[in-house]
C-alpha cells in the first residue's frame, strides 16, 4: 500500500473534519486533499516526472500537510532540510539530492538567491508566501492547477522521501524511506499511540521536517487534528494546550524540561493531555519522574532513528513507574521493548547475538528500515547486511526485553533533538590561529540531554580565550552546533590511526549516568 491511498481515504471519510491549524491558518480534509492535489498535478504541468527529487525548505506551516501529500500523490520525492543548517549545507543537499522543484518559505527568500547560485541544475523556485519576483508565488501556482487527482501510478516500493542525516564524517546523507517504509511507520504508531478517535489532537512543536513530521498521516488517517507552533515557548504552548483542549504532545526532551522549569505551568489547565510522546535525546531519568508526578501517567517514549524511522523500541505508559519495586523504577533508564512489527537483536562484532546484560550493536529488521542511503552504496552495505539494519548504537536487553543504551558506535552527538558530528565544529576550530589541536564531545546537559564540548591545544607560545574562540565558531557555525562550553587541555588523546578517541574525553563527563544515548 502507498500513502495516497491512506489520504485519499481519509479526506472521503472526514471530509469536513480540520486537518490542520496554524497560528490562524485552517484546513479542512477535503481541503488539504484538493490542495495536495493542485500540487502534484501543477509539479506535473512543469515537467516533473514521477521520481525527481523537491526540496523543502520551510518552517512549521499549515500547508506542510498538503505539500508532503502532493509530491507522494505526484510520485515525487521530497527532500526536507533543516532549516538551522547553513547554506553551504543547503546546497549540498540540494545538489546531492538533485531536486528538480524547491518549495521555499518567504522568509528565506534572500536565503534562496544565494542557494540558486549554486545549483548544479535548473531547479523551479516556489516561494511559500508573498510574491518575489523571480518566483513562482504558491499560492498562485495552486489557482492555476487542477484539484483532480493525479493520473500517476505509485507503488509502495516507490521513494516517498529522502530525510537527510549526517555520516560519521558529518557529510548529509539521503536516507531512502519508500511509501512502504512510510505506510509501516503510521500502522506502527496507530498501533501504540492512537489517535483514539476524530476528537484527538496532537500538538507539533519540533519541525515537521523532523520525525514529529510521520505523525501526521496516522492522525490525518484517523480524522484527528495537528496544531502545529512555528515556535516554542512555555506560555504559547500552554495557552494552545487549553484552548484547543489539545489531547495528544509530541515533544523532545529539552522542550519538556522548559515546561518544567516554567513557574507558570500550574496556573493552565493542560487536563485534556492524555499522552505526552517525548524522544530524539537522553530525558534524565529524575526530570521523567518529576513530569509524571506533574502531568500523571501520560508518557510515552520512541527510540528510532531515520534509517529505522520511530520504530525501534517503545516506553509505553505503564513502564514509566516512578515508585514502586527498582526493577520497574530502573526502567524509565530504558528505550523500552521492541515494536510488535520489528525484531531487534544485540550482537557482536562478528554479527553473533549476545545475552541478556551483555551490551553489543543494536540490530533491527522490518518494514519501516530504509532501502538504503542515496548514492551511497559502500555506506548502504556497512548498515545492512542480511536483511538487517545495524544502526551503530551500543546497547544491552535485559531479561524482560527492554532494552538499555549505552553508547553510540558513532560519536555523534544529540542536542535538543538535532544531530550534531564532531568532526565539522573540530574543521572549524582548526581555523583558528591559536588552535593547534581539538576534540570535540557530547557531556550531559539538563535542558539540551546533552551539550557540544571542545576541547582545545593551544599553540606554544600563542594565547586565546574561550570568549574568543566561541566568538569564532559564531561565525561559521549554526547556533545550535556551537560549543556550549570550552575548556583548554595539553593534548589530545589519539590511537594509532591518529584518530581522537573522543570516548576517553568523554568519560569523565559521563560517570555517574546511567546513559549515554537515546
Amino acid at each position: 500500500m502507498n500513502t495516497n491511498v491512506l489520504v485519499d481515504r481519509a479526506a472521503h471519510q472526514f471530509p469536513s473534519n480540520v486537518a490542520v491549524k496554524c497560528h490562524g491558518t485552517s484546513y479542512t480534509y477535503a481541503e488539504v486533499n484538493e490542495r495536495a492535489n493542485r500540487l502534484a498535478n501543477g509539479l506535473l504541468a512543469l515537467g516533473l516526472q514521477k521520481g525527481d527529487r523537491v526540496g523543502l525548505l520551510v518552517r512549521n506551516c499549515a500547508e506542510y500537510l498538503e505539500i508532503e501529500f502532493g509530491l507522494a500523490k505526484a510520485g515525487l520525492v521530497a527532500a526536507p532540510m533543516n532549516v538551522r543548517l547553513a547554506l553551504h549545507d543547503f546546497g549540498y543537499i540540494s545538489n546531492d539530492a538533485g531536486i528538480s522543484a524547491l518549495i521555499f518559505d518567504a522568509t528565506f527568500a534572500a536565503t534562496v538567491r544565494q542557494l540558486a547560485l549554486k545549483l548544479d541544475r535548473p531547479c523551479h523556485l516556489i516561494c511559500l508566501g508573498e510574491d518575489h519576483g523571480r518566483f513562482l508565488e504558491y499560492e498562485r501556482f495552486l489557482s492555476t492547477c487542477s484539484g483532480s487527482h493525479p493520473e500517476i501510478q505509485v507503488d509502495e516500493d516507490d521513494l516517498h522521501t529522502l530525510m537527510y542525516t549526517s555520516g560519521t564524517t558529518g557529510r548529509p546523507k539521503g536516507v531512502m524511506q519508500t511509501h512502504r517504509n512510510r505506510t509501516t511507520v503510521t500502522f506502527n504508531l496507530l498501533m501504540e499511540m492512537g489517535p483514539h478517535s476524530q476528537a484527538d489532537c496532537i500538538l507539533h512543536v519540533a519541525p515537521l521536517t523532523h520525525g514529529t513530521g510521520m505523525f501526521l498521516l496516522p492522525y490525518f488517517t484517523r480524522g484527528a487534528c495537528s496544531i502545529v507552533l512555528q515556535e516554542f515557548t512555555p506560555q504559547l504552548v500552554c495557552e494552545t494546550v487549553e484552548r484547543e483542549r489539545v489531547t495528544v504532545f509530541k515533544l523532545v526532551p529539552t522542550i519538556l524540561l522548559r515546561l518544567l522549569a516554567f513557574p507558570e505551568l500550574q496556573h493552565y489547565d493542560l487536563s485534556s493531555l492524555h499522552t505526552i510522546i517525548y524522544g530524539a535525546s537522553p530525558m534524565p531519568p529524575e526530570k521523567l519522574k518529576q513530569a509524571v508526578r506533574i502531568f500523571g501517567n501520560v508518557f510515552m517514549q520512541l527510540y528510532g532513528q531515520a534509517e529505522a524511522a520511530m520504530s525501534i523500541t517503545v516506553l509505553r505508559k505503564e513502564d514509566h513507574v516512578i515508585d514502586g519495586q527498582p526493577e520497574a523504577v530502573r526502567r524509565l533508564a530504558s528505550a523500552g521493548c521492541v515494536w510488535p512489527t520489528v525484531e531487534l537483536r544485540v550482537r557482536d562484532k562478528d554479527g553473533a547475538d549476545l545475552g541478556p546484560g551483555e551490551v553489543g550493536e543494536v540490530a533491527v529488521r522490518g518494514d519501516h528500515v530504509m532501502r538504503g542511503y542515496w548514492k551511497l552504496p559502500e555506506e548502504t552495505a556497512e548498515v545492512l547486511r542480511d536483511g538487517w539494519l545495524y544502526t551503530r548504537d551500543m546497547g544491552w536487553l535485559d531479561g524482560y526485553g527492554y532494552l538499555y543504551l549505552v553508547d553510540r558506535k558513532s560519536d555523534m552527538i544529540i542536542s535538543g533533538g538535532f544531530n550534531i558530528y564532531p568532526r565539522e565544529i573540530e574543521d572549524v576550530l582548526h581555523q583558528h590561529p591559536a588552535v593547534q589541536d581539538v576534540a570535540v564531545v557530547g557531556v550531559p546537559d539538563e535542558e539540551w540531554g546533552e551539550a557540544v564540548k571542545a576541547l582545545v591545544v593551544v599553540h606554544r607560545g600563542m594565547r586565546v580565550s574561550a570568549g574568543e574562540l566561541a566568538a569564532f565558531c559564531k561565525e561559521h557555525l549554526p547556533s545550535f552546533k556551537k560549543p556550549k562550553t570550552i575548556e583548554f587541555i595539553d593534548a589530545v588523546p589519539r590511537n594509532a590511526y591518529g584518530k581522537p578517541l573522543r570516548r576517553v574525553l568523554r568519560e569523565r563527563y559521563w560517570q555517574g549516568f546511567d546513559r549515554r544515548v537515546h
